[in-house]
C-alpha cells in the first residue's frame, strides 16, 4: 500500500504513515505521551502511531475546509481543531 512520509527534523527520522498518499497534511501535534501523533489534513484528522505510522484513529469528515489547529489536553484525552471553515471542534 502507498504510505505518506513526514520528516521529523529534531530526530531526523522519517515517519511511513498508512495514510492515502492524496492527503495533505496541515498540521500535526504530539500526544502528551509522545506515542502517537495527530495529523490535521484537508478535512480530516488522524491519529497515527508515531512508531510505527499505523493509523490509530481517523475522523473522516472533522471539518468542511482545512484543518489550520489542533490542540491537545495534557492527559491526551481531549483535543480541539479549528479550520478554515470557522469552527473550532472538541473531541473525546
Amino acid at each position: 500500500p502507498a504510505t505518506n512520509r513526514f520528516h521529523l527534523p529534531m530526530s531526523r527520522t522519517r515517519l511511513h504513515t498508512s495514510l492515502s498518499p492524496d492527503l495533505s497534511a496541515w498540521r500535526l501535534q504530539f500526544m502528551p505521551d509522545g506515542r502517537s501523533l495527530v495529523v490535521g489534513c484537508i478535512t480530516s484528522v488522524h491519529i497515527v502511531d508515531s512508531a510505527t505510522g499505523e493509523v490509530k484513529r481517523e475522523i473522516p469528515d472533522a471539518h468542511h475546509d482545512i484543518v489550520v489547529s489542533i490542540a491537545v489536553a495534557p492527559g491526551g484525552q481531549q483535543m480541539a481543531t479549528a479550520s478554515f471553515d470557522r469552527t473550532a471542534r472538541l473531541w473525546d
